[in-house]
């Protein structure tokens, strides 16, 4: 008997799809596919070792003796994904905890953010959690409605917007969940923020959001040239707030690494005053 279980689930799109087959050959067509494809399916791995005081959340997670979580590894049968065109759904087994899925989530958009901006892919999409069937290549469901109505309706830009669903069940990580201020009822997930919390100084990438602030300027300029279209518009304001996003993530990366030196040379002072 066929029936829904309760997950995550991920409707990701590529932007501007339409656009890329009506001025591209097939063969260029194809590999965009196939790196889209493959920085999901490089993603289907997470295994986090960070620590958490509490347990709220949706999934039950497990506490080990010294109150710290012990996170679930996604891997394997956790993560099924089905491809189509431009489009991939993921979704997650409810047994993994929140901090581990919202981890494979910015994984998914840091590997796009190093890969594939640099030509000119970019993606949005829409995460929230509920009814779902999900087996091999059939996949249907309440929460896949939900997932691409996010997606197609509410993200706009390049971004994955977070159903109610999912942000109301998951207060603990609010602040990765950002207010959109045209949608009063939906947050967006600032993976930047989580991952300079979470993971702290990363050299790879802060010169992941160099690069594709570069690239994303480059674009903006070749766009600009072109002739003013409704659709050319739309392209440089999505350009214009991924830009933007971007460049507030560095300024945070380099605070960040300001104050770690701060913090570094203070140390040294003091084992030196303590010497003498």
């Amino acid at each position: 008997m066929v029936s829904y279980e309760k997950k995550f689930v991920l409707f990701i799109d590529i932007l501007g799809f339409k656009e890329l087959i009506k001025d591209n050959s097939a063969d260029f067509i194809f590999d965009v596919l196939s790196i889209f494809k493959k920085s999901i399916e490089e993603c289907n791995f997470v295994d986090i070792s960070l620590s958490r005081s509490s347990n709220q959340g949706f999934c039950d997670i497990n506490i080990d003796n010294n109150g710290d979580i012990e996170h679930g590894k996604i891997i394997g049968d956790d993560v099924q994904i089905t491809s189509f065109s431009d489009n991939i759904v993921i979704t997650i087994n409810n047994n993994v905890d929140v901090l581990s899925v919202l981890q494979y989530i910015a994984t998914v958009q840091e590997a796009f953010l190093k890969e594939n901006i640099s030509k000119e892919i970019t993606i949005r999409g829409g995460l929230t959690i509920g009814e779902i069937y999900h087996q091999e290549n059939i996949v249907f469901g309440p929460a896949l409605n939900d997932a691409y109505e996010l997606e197609s309706k509410k993200a706009r830009y390049s971004r994955i917007m977070l159903s109610k669903e999912f942000t109301s069940i998951n207060t603990t990580f609010s602040q990765y969940f950002i207010k959109d201020k045209e949608e009063d009822e939906c947050s967006y997930f600032d993976f930047i923020k989580f991952h300079l919390e979470n993971f702290g100084i990363d050299e790879e990438f802060q010169i992941s959001l160099v690069s594709a602030i570069a690239e994303l300027d480059k674009q903006s300029k070749k766009v600009q040239k072109l002739h003013e279209t409704k659709e050319n518009e739309e392209i440089i304001e999505k350009t214009k707030w991924l830009k933007e996003y971007l460049t507030q993530g560095l300024d945070a990366f380099n605070k960040l690494i300001a104050k770690h030196e701060q913090n570094r040379v203070s140390r040294i002072n003091e084992c030196l005053a303590i010497s003498y």
